[in-house]
C-alpha cells in the first residue's frame, strides 16, 4: 500500500474531473451557460437545451498583428437547442436541435487558480469573432480535501488470478 500526497495538480484534475468529467457537464453549469445564451437571443419557450462534453480541445486564432495563438483548454462544451422556429414548426415534444454554441472551458480549482496570460489572450481573440464561440472559466471551490490517500496496486496475475 503506498500512501500518496494530494498536491495542487491533483487538486485542479479533481475540478476537472468534476465539471468535464461526465457526458454533460453538471445541470447547474448548463442551466448558467443556457442562461446567458438565452439573454443573447430569443430561445423560444421549450428550447429543450442538451450539453456534451469533449475533453483536452484545441482552440487556434489568429491575434489582429496576425500572429498566431493556441489554447489547449481543459474542455469544450457544447450546448445545442431547438430555435424558436423548429419550435414552431413541429410539436414541441419533438423539435429538433438546430441551434448550438461552444463554451471553450478552463477549469481552474481553488482561491487563488486564474487563467494564465497567454489563455486569457487567446480568449479574448475567440470571444471577439461572431461564431457562437464562448470562452469560459469555471472555477472550482473544494471544501475538507484530504492532504492524501491510500492506493493498494494490485497486478493481475502476480497478486491474484
Amino acid at each position: 500500500m503506498a500512501r500518496i500526497e494530494i498536491d495542487s495538480n491533483t487538486k485542479g484534475a479533481i475540478g476537472e474531473s468534476l465539471v468535464l468529467g461526465n457526458r454533460a457537464p453538471p445541470e447547474p453549469i448548463v442551466d448558467e451557460l443556457f442562461g446567458y445564451l438565452s439573454g443573447l437571443e430569443d430561445v423560444g419557450e421549450n428550447p429543450r437545451p442538451t450539453a456534451r462534453v469533449r475533453r483536452n480541445v484545441y482552440f487556434n486564432a489568429t491575434g489582429e498583428d496576425g500572429e498566431k495563438m493556441v489554447w489547449n483548454a481543459d474542455g469544450r462544451i457544447t450546448i445545442s437547442w431547438a430555435s424558436k422556429d423548429a419550435q414552431q414548426e413541429v410539436d414541441h415534444d419533438f423539435a429538433h436541435h438546430d441551434e448550438e454554441a461552444v463554451f471553450p472551458v478552463d477549469v481552474k480549482t481553488g482561491p487563488h487558480a486564474k487563467l494564465e496570460r497567454n489563455q486569457r489572450e487567446v480568449a479574448r481573440v475567440i470571444a471577439r469573432t461572431p461564431n457562437n464561440v464562448f470562452p469560459t472559466m469555471i472555477g472550482v471551490t473544494i471544501d475538507e480535501l484530504p492532504e492524501a490517500f491510500d492506493a493498494d496496486t494490485r497486478i493481475f496475475g502476480r497478486d491474484f488470478d
